[in-house]
């Protein structure tokens, strides 16, 4: 019994290992796909223009949709533990200056009404 758990937790350990090197090779190339603003902690990825927190996966129309339900800016790090509060009033900043263009993205990735509350079939 003892020899199972030893070998299922290695088999675990190189699982998370080729996880980790992808989530390390797809930071490293989201990194080279971001384009610099005015803003400090906000970049734009070049291939959709969509606007995210600098250095994080982490788009601004998330910390908005947050806002948005009623959390307020102090609260939102609790959310995403990765980010300052800093960086979340950088977003709200963000979007107040550029709100079309932030409801675009929030519109473009949110589930359609026909969809709303449907369940798959099996």
């Amino acid at each position: 019994m003892n020899g199972f758990y030893n070998v299922d937790n290695k088999q675990f350990r190189v699982r998370f290992k080729r996880r980790l090197l992808l989530s390390e090779a797809f930071d490293i190339i989201s990194t080279v796909m971001e384009t610099a603003t005015e803003y400090k902690y906000i970049v734009k990825r070049q291939d959709t223009g969509e606007p995210k927190i600098a250095g994080t996966r982490l788009y601004v129309r998330d910390i908005v949709s947050q806002w948005k339900l009623g959390h307020l800016p102090e609260e939102i790090p609790q959310c995403y533990p990765h980010i300052t509060l800093a960086q979340v009033f950088e977003a709200l900043a963000y979007y107040q200056d550029n709100m079309g263009e932030i409801e675009k993205f929030i519109e473009l990735n949110s589930v359609p009404e026909s969809l709303s509350g449907t369940s798959l079939s099996r």
